[in-house]
C-alpha cells in the first residue's frame, strides 16, 4: 500500500498511520498537522492537511459569530414587549380633528395674484397687459342679468316682427304675379302700372323678381333640354333603348354594349339631333 497523499509505499522506516478524522492512510510526514477532532475528546491529534483546514475553518467561523448591535437588540425587545392596538377609526378621527383645528386659508383675489406675478417677473405694479380682444362684460348683480335678458328678448321680438312684415310683402307679391300670369291677354291698367312701379321701388321686391325670373328660366330650360347625355359617357345621346329602361346611348357606347347576346334584339329608337 502507499500513502494517500504522497503515494510512497509503506516500508519499515515509513509506517502506515491513519487520519482520525477521515480514516485514510498516510505516512508520518503527511500526517503532521495537529488539532482537536470533534467526537474524539479534548486531545490534540495528528490529522491530514485537508482535515486540518476544514476543522480550522469551522473553528474560525464559530469564532466570527458575534452578537447584533445593541440598538437593534433594544429595538427588537421593545417591539416584542410593546403591544400595539391600532384602531383605524380613531386614527381617522384624530386626523380629521387636526384638519379642523387648522385655520382655513383665504383664497387670494385676482389682484393679489397679479401683484405676486409681477413681483416674480420683476415688473412694476403699474404694468398692465394690453390686448386687442374685447373686454368681457361681467354680470355682477341679478338686476344686470335681468336687464340683459330683457334687451335680448326685445331684439328677438323686433326680428320676428320684421320677418312677419317681409313674409307678408312676399305673399302680396306672389299673388300679384299669379294674377298677372292668369291675365295674359288683358292690358295693364294705370292702377296696376302704378302699383307695379311702387312695388319695384322696394329693394326686397326687386330681389324677389330676380329670383322668380331665374326660376322661370330654369323651368323652361328643363322642359326644353331633356337629359340628352349618354348614360355611359358625357357625349350627346343619339339612341334610346326601350328594353334597357329607356336608357340613352351614343353610337359608340350602344355598339359596344349591344353587339352580342340578347342585347342584339333590343328595340332602339333614334333621337332627334339637338337644335343649335
Amino acid at each position: 500500500m502507499s500513502c494517500y497523499r504522497c503515494a510512497e509505499k509503506f516500508r519499515f522506516f515509513k509506517k502506515e498511520l491513519g487520519c482520525p478524522n477521515c480514516g485514510f492512510s498516510f505516512c508520518s510526514k503527511c500526517l503532521d498537522f495537529r488539532i482537536k477532532v470533534p467526537n474524539k475528546g479534548d486531545k490534540v491529534l495528528s490529522v491530514c492537511q485537508k482535515c486540518h483546514d476544514s476543522l480550522k475553518g469551522e473553528q474560525n467561523s464559530k469564532a466570527q459569530d458575534y452578537s447584533p448591535p445593541k440598538n437593534f437588540v433594544k429595538m427588537v425587545e421593545e417591539n416584542k414587549t410593546k403591544v400595539v392596538h391600532q384602531n383605524p377609526d380613531k386614527d381617522i378621527e384624530s386626523r380629521l380633528n387636526k384638519l379642523k383645528s387648522d385655520p382655513k386659508r383665504s383664497v387670494p383675489e385676482c389682484g393679489e395674484l397679479e401683484t405676486r406675478l409681477n413681483q416674480l417677473q420683476g415688473r412694476d405694479e403699474t404694468y398692465k397687459k394690453f390686448s386687442n380682444l374685447p373686454s368681457k362684460q361681467v354680470v355682477n348683480t341679478p338686476e344686470d342679468l335681468i336687464a340683459k335678458l330683457t334687451e335680448e328678448t326685445k331684439i328677438d321680438q323686433n326680428y320676428e316682427e320684421f320677418e312677419k312684415r317681409e313674409l307678408e310683402k312676399l305673399e302680396v307679391r306672389l299673388k300679384n304675379l299669379k294674377n298677372g300670369l292668369n291675365l295674359n291677354n288683358e292690358k295693364p291698367t294705370d292702377q296696376t302700372v302704378s302699383s307695379s312701379s311702387n312695388i319695384n321701388t322696394d329693394p326686397y321686391d326687386k330681389l324677389v323678381n330676380n329670383m322668380l325670373e331665374e326660376a322661370e328660366f330654369s323651368l323652361k330650360k328643363d322642359e326644353i333640354d331633356e337629359d340628352e347625355w349618354c348614360c355611359l359617357c358625357n357625349d350627346d345621346a343619339t339612341i334610346k333603348c326601350s328594353d334597357c329602361d329607356d336608357d340613352l346611348y351614343c353610337k359608340r357606347c350602344f355598339k359596344h354594349t349591344h353587339s352580342s347576346g340578347e342585347f342584339k334584339n333590343h328595340q332602339k329608337s333614334i333621337l332627334n339631333s339637338p337644335q343649335m
